[in-house]
């Protein structure tokens, strides 16, 4: 039956398995049945109105008890992936709290891929999540860094991205030996990190305050950073708005860039725009108005490159929540060469968003926003063009 899961090339193969032979399927094959479910599916699969695969799910919740480590980590991290890419939706919280029962079980067993697919599932997984009690996560995290020296590239670059979107899990590593192990485990693979791996190291850094102050300085800082330089040619829209967040907020970390980084970074921005969502755009253009400390960043990025941050920023611009709007009218205000490159109907295109988002706007980004139509006179006038724009920023 194992390997008649492991072969199959569809989801509705793996579906009818579970089906027809659901009361044959024991925990190894239930395992296998969500790994391999998670590689083939798509979300025209339609997962979650399926009844096969919540008759998977009931498979999980029944026989999870069952499970060793792998088994387990395997499961989570399916589900996971399951959850975000695939449509499948979140797990119920009684498939939720079984699962993690099991991972209490095993975490003492785990390898360290083990240990960082169960944190990367629980950064997909709400319901798995909340089903971790502080004592869970104390006991995850001293697996994790307990297991820190033999991760490999991906396994410290997925738990170091999963602690940095989840502040529970932060916040039960310890902050001595606990941040120190992790971060040696990310210098030392960082000059085998991928594009991905090193973005999301950085990002993640960029997050927590006691992950970056475990860095090592000169030493750590050159090899994460030399790592990132030389991926660049292979970062997509994501990876590089990561990277140059995480640059913006750690001085230490832009410190350490080259001058040959710099134009690396701006090439990856200017060849990968195209594909940047608001946020990424908004990170992006936030990120060089705070590095306007360190010339050589902003300075890197050519006429061209501004001109198509503009564009996203203008082709964005509808789908911006308040933060995106407020970051990017900042940046505008704080660097010339991108308000330079906005045209009128990219100022109009931001101007319009004001009165939908300015509900949600806090405190500081109304300041930001304020602050620029204050020093941006193109941005003023689209805004008294907006039916409502003003009201609806001083209100």
């Amino acid at each position: 039956m194992n390997e008649e899961l492991k072969a199959a090339r569809r989801a509705d193969e793996i579906l009818s398995i579970v089906a027809d032979r659901g009361e044959r399927l024991d925990s190894v094959n239930v395992a296998t049945a969500v790994n391999r479910l998670y590689k083939v599916a798509n979300a025209r699969d339609n997962l979650r109105g399926d009844p096969r695969y919540a008759r998977l799910l009931e498979l999980v919740r029944r026989l999870c008890r069952a499970f060793r480590a792998r088994e387990v980590a395997n499961v989570v991290h399916g589900l996971g992936v399951l959850c975000a890419d695939r449509g499948a939706g979140d797990v119920d919280a009684e498939t939720a709290g079984e699962v993690m029962l099991a991972v209490e079980r095993e975490i003492d067993s785990m390898n360290p891929q083990a240990i960082a697919n169960v944190y990367n599932g629980l950064t997909k997984l709400p319901a798995a999540a909340a089903a971790m009690s502080p004592e869970r996560w104390r006991r995850l995290s001293e697996a994790a860094s307990h297991l820190a020296p033999e991760m490999n590239s991906q396994d410290i670059a997925n738990t170091l991205n999963a602690l940095g979107k989840i502040d529970a899990a932060a916040e039960a590593v310890s902050s001595g030996t606990g941040w120190s192990r992790l971060i040696e485990a990310a210098e030392r693979r960082a000059p085998e990190m991928n594009a991905q791996e090193i973005a999301n190291t950085l990002n993640a850094l960029g997050k927590i305050d006691a992950a970056e102050r475990a860095v090592s300085s000169g030493a750590g800082w050159s090899r994460l950073i030399g790592a990132a330089e030389r991926r660049a040619p292979e970062m997509n829209a994501q990876d590089i708005a990561h990277v140059l967040n995480a640059l913006g907020k750690i001085s230490a970390a832009a410190e350490a860039v080259s001058s040959a980084g710099w134009s690396r970074f701006a090439t990856a921005v200017e060849r990968t725009s195209g594909a940047m969502n608001a946020q990424e755009m908004s990170n992006v253009v936030n990120a060089y108005a705070e590095m306007r400390g360190v010339p050589e960043a902003p300075e890197a990025v050519s006429a061209a490159g501004w001109r198509s941050l503009a564009a996203v920023a203008r082709r964005t611009a509808p789908a911006m929540n308040s933060q995106a709007i407020a970051l990017t009218v900042d940046a505008a205000k704080k660097l010339d060469a991108f308000a330079m490159a906005i045209d009128d109907d990219g100022w109009n295109q931001l101007a319009r968003q004001v009165p939908r988002v300015a509900r949600d706007f806090n405190e500081q980004e109304v300041v930001l926003v304020l602050s620029a139509v204050g020093w941006k006179r193109e941005l003023a006038k689209a805004l008294a063009r907006v039916d409502g724009g003003w009201d609806a920023l001083i209100a």
